[in-house]
């Protein structure tokens, strides 16, 4: 090979050599590159929202300059509960759902940069990373969702809303600097604690409240003298049904001692405050909760070893709730701060409600006031500690009244006779105070009818002997000459004096071809007697129907059989309301049972706007005749059209 060849081979060595180098060491196109990002899913192995076990939101408040968890997961059981909240119980299943679904087949709209320090301008900062420090801005929320088996399907910093895009937020994954634009509503990532529970505390129908019981008093701890003081002001029960209230008793105290008090002249209970606590029962809804103390009963009473622990009784009686002891009991009751109240339903639920101290400002009212920081007169609101626990009121399940079981015939026999002897006398009564006209009128009133349905009158048949018995409808069609009571009507229509009771029978059922001027005496005649016979009959009928007897006397045996009938039915009859009552017990302490062991651990905090509503002093409960009737007339100018107060200026029309 000639000196020409070889360097022509070394060229193309080198080249070749060249281009692999460079082919070697070219960047690579990068992964965020907008080409192939675009249009793929945010979270390609998600697929099934139905797998989130977990959810965890870290956010950083920068006012506070402090870091805040919030939680939800399932328990070994399943049930789903958080535990940044001690542990309480969710109703997680349908807002885990939505919260999960974000993220299912999310893709990306825009690739908006991949450098680290443009993170803040998005609002994209780890909130977990050591970066963050006191007035540290544009951090994040970071969202986590792992299964059951602790393996992650979602983990991700939630930043800004995309400016001039609605739906639109700037996200990236905490592992990568690349930051997204996706179109995402985080409504669902809310860490707002009651909107992962059932709020409504009671779960009470206001229609099945039947009595409240108010103890209104307050109650302290003397930490010097290690001695309660109770000032107490009344107590008071008051029933319902449902669109009434009845004071049933009221008792005011003096100096310690409870006194009777009696609505006086002019005083009535007042309603519309009543309604309100009904209603304010009705909508009683938890803000926040705490765990109680271990060593306290679902029933609120404390122990002489929960009393020893000194962290326990310290949680209690920082937020209103003292143990106070009572005679001859080991153990100790709560005494609140601000009162009780207890609420009876139809049901033989009793609740018991113990009002404590101010908790501070709750969440919800936390960020409104903080929405309406600028505005003049800010919200401002807190939260009162509450204990909740129920009993079974069997005072609302009456024990029914049985009937005695009679043990020898001459009892049933009364017993029978008691049954019958309201409604004897009644119509004995009654049989007293009627006119002698009446029972005349009464008198000729079955003779019309039984003419209508007995054979031919005694002077017809003598007259005519039938030849064969006639049937009751052939003798109803078959028209007579007279009849006793045609004549009777002839005569009173003669003489003026035919009654309105008589006069409508004898015009309807006067037979065809009857001739009104033959037989009036003899026809009134025969009137006299058959009526004074069918009066007769009439009482008779009357008396067997009313007190039948056996047509031939009962044998000891048919007594006997008679007796035992009579116990059998009444005893199962007793048995039978006795076991429904039983089963009414039954429903209601199960359900007491169910409420105590989710009231048992908790602390509860409800807005204080609704403790107001709750709590009552002697002078909301009662008012003056009037007093409500003037609170219900709108004031003075008042324009019911616009809503509005009809203002008058000086020297207007």
């Amino acid at each position: 090979m000639n000196e020409e060849a070889k360097t022509a081979t070394f060229w193309v060595v080198a080249l070749v050599m060249a281009a692999l180098a460079a082919f070697v060491t070219w960047p690579r196109p990068i992964e965020s590159e907008e080409s192939v990002q675009i249009g793929k899913a945010l979270f390609e192995d998600f697929t099934d929202p139905l797998v989130t076990s977990s959810l965890r939101i870290v956010t950083f408040d920068s006012e506070q300059s402090a870091i805040s968890e919030f939680e939800v997961a399932k328990d070994n059981e399943g049930v789903w509960r958080i535990p940044t909240h001690a542990g309480y119980i969710a109703d997680a299943e349908e807002q885990m759902q939505k919260a999960a679904t974000l993220f299912l087949d999310n893709r990306i709209l825009d690739v908006s940069t991949t450098n680290r320090e443009d993170h803040a301008s998005f609002g994209v900062v780890n909130p977990t990373s050591g970066s963050v420090r006191v007035g540290s801005e544009g951090v994040g929320r970071l969202v986590m969702m792992k299964d059951s088996k602790g393996v992650t399907l979602v983990s991700l910093v939630v930043g800004n809303e995309v400016e001039g895009r609605e739906g639109q937020r700037y996200v990236r994954r905490p592992a990568q600097d690349i930051v997204y634009a996706v179109e995402l509503d985080d409504s669902a990532l809310t860490t707002r604690f009651t909107d992962w529970i059932e709020d409504d505390l009671l779960q009470l129908n206001p229609f099945d409240i039947a009595e409240l019981t108010i103890n209104n008093y307050t109650a302290s701890l003397d930490l010097l003298q290690g001695s309660v003081r109770e000032q107490r002001e009344f107590s008071a029960t008051i029933s319902t049904d449902g669109s009434e209230w009845n004071l049933e008793r009221l008792d005011v105290y003096k100096e310690g001692t409870s006194v009777p008090r009696p609505l006086a002249e002019g005083e009535t209970l007042n309603s519309q405050r009543l309604n309100e606590v009904k209603n304010a029962l009705d909508d009683l809804k938890i803000a926040d909760v705490g765990r109680k103390p271990a060593g306290m009963s679902a029933n609120l009473k404390a122990s002489e070893e929960f009393l020893d622990d000194e962290q326990a009784l310290t949680s209690m009686v920082v937020r209103g709730f003292i143990p106070a002891g009572r005679a001859g009991s080991e153990e100790r009751e709560i005494l609140a701060a601000n009162g009780e109240i207890a609420v009876s339903t139809k049901e033989g639920v009793r609740y018991i409600l113990r009002f404590g101290n101010v908790a501070g400002l709750s969440e919800a009212e936390q960020q409104e006031a903080a929405a309406r920081a600028d505005e003049p007169g800010g919200l401002i609101g807190s939260n009162r500690y509450l204990l909740v626990t129920t009993e079974l009121d069997e005072s609302r399940i009456p024990v029914p009244d049985l009937q005695p079981v009679p043990q020898t015939i001459e009892e049933l026999d009364r017993l029978d006779a008691a049954e019958d002897q309201p409604e004897d006398q009644s119509e004995a009564m009654e049989d007293k105070d009627k006119p002698a006209k009446d029972a005349d009128a009464d008198a000729s009133k079955p003779q019309t009818e039984e003419m209508k349905e007995e054979p031919a009158s005694d002077s017809k048949s003598a007259e005519e002997p039938k030849a064969t018995e006639p049937t009751e409808d052939a003798e109803a069609a078959e028209p007579t000459e007279e009849s006793p009571a045609d004549a009777k009507g002839d005569e009173e229509e003669a003489s003026g004096e035919s009654s309105d009771v008589t006069e409508e029978p004898a015009a309807e059922e006067q037979p065809d071809g009857c001739d009104d001027g033959e037989g009036e005496g003899e026809a009134a005649g025969e009137s006299e007697a058959e009526s004074a016979a069918t009066e007769q009959e009439a009482s008779a009928d009357t008396n067997d129907s009313a007190t039948p007897e056996p047509a031939e006397e009962e044998t000891e045996q048919e007594k006997q059989e008679r007796l035992e009938a009579a116990q059998e039915q009444i005893t199962k009859e007793n048995q039978r309301k006795l076991d429904a009552r039983q089963e009414q017990l039954e429903t209601a302490r199960k359900r007491v049972a169910e409420l105590n062991a989710r009231f048992a651990d908790w602390y509860y905090e409800i807005s204080e706007s609704t403790f107001g509503k709750l709590q009552l002093g002697l002078n909301a409960l009662i008012q003056k005749e009037g007093e409500q009737e003037a609170a219900a007339q709108p004031p003075a100018g008042f324009d019911p059209s616009s809503g509005l107060p009809d203002f008058q200026f000086p020297g207007g029309n």
